[in-house]
C-alpha cells in the first residue's frame, strides 16, 4: 500500500522523479545568489589544501620527485623518477597508511607508471600534510633502494606486485583500536 502511494504521488507523476523538485531548490538558491558565500567557501578551502600538500610535498620529497602546482581542479600529480613504478608503491604505501592513484589507471594504455595523483579535495590541511610526509618517506625510501642496486627493480619494495585494486587519489588509512583500517 505505502509503494502504491509513493510511486502513483503527483510529484512523481507531473516529471517523472524528484528532479523537477530539486532542480526546482537549485534555481531558487541561484537566483537568490545563495551559491556564491558556499563558492567562497569552498575556493578559499581547496586554496589552503592544495597549497598545504604542495607545500609538504616540497619540504619531504627527494629532489628527484617533481609536480607542477596546479591552477586548479582538485589535484596534483607527481612525477617520479622512470624506474619507480607507482602501482608497485601501493602496498608499501598501503602499510605506511596512505594511498595515491597511480598514473597507470589514467592511460589507456596503461603508461604513466612513474606517475601518480593526489588530491586534496577531502582533507584538511593537517591530514594533508601527515599524509604527504608518509607519502614522501615511502617515496624517498624506494628511490634510494632501487638506487643502492643500480636500478635493479626486483628489490624489496619495489617487487610487491600491485593487486589491480583501484584506490582513491591520496588517503590517510585510519586505524580503529583493533587495527582494522578505514579510508
Amino acid at each position: 500500500d505505502l509503494m502504491k502511494r509513493l510511486t502513483t504521488t503527483g510529484l512523481i507523476n507531473s516529471g517523472g522523479g524528484l528532479n523537477p523538485f530539486t532542480s526546482a531548490i537549485v534555481q531558487s538558491a541561484i537566483e537568490l545568489g545563495l551559491q556564491e558565500k558556499q563558492l567562497s567557501h569552498l575556493k578559499k578551502a581547496y586554496l589552503q589544501r592544495k597549497n598545504a600538500l604542495n607545500s609538504a610535498l616540497r619540504e619531504n620529497l627527494s629532489d628527484s620527485v617533481s609536480f607542477v602546482e596546479s591552477d586548479g581542479g582538485f589535484f596534483t600529480w607527481l612525477q617520479l623518477p622512470q624506474q619507480v613504478d607507482a602501482e608497485k608503491l601501493l602496498p608499501e604505501a598501503h602499510k605506511h597508511d596512505v594511498s595515491f592513484a597511480p598514473g597507470s589507471f589514467f592511460s589507456p594504455r596503461r603508461d604513466l607508471k612513474n606517475y601518480l595523483r593526489l588530491s586534496f579535495a577531502y582533507y584538511e590541511e593537517s591530514e594533508l600534510v601527515e599524509g604527504a610526509e608518509r607519502l614522501a618517506a615511502v617515496i624517498n625510501g624506494n628511490i634510494k633502494t632501487i638506487s643502492a642496486n643500480n636500478g635493479n627493480e626486483n628489490e624489496k619494495t619495489n617487487r610487491c606486485a600491485a593487486k589491480g585494486t583501484r584506490t582513491g587519489d591520496l588517503q590517510i588509512l585510519r586505524s580503529d583500536r583493533a587495527g582494522n583500517h578505514s579510508g
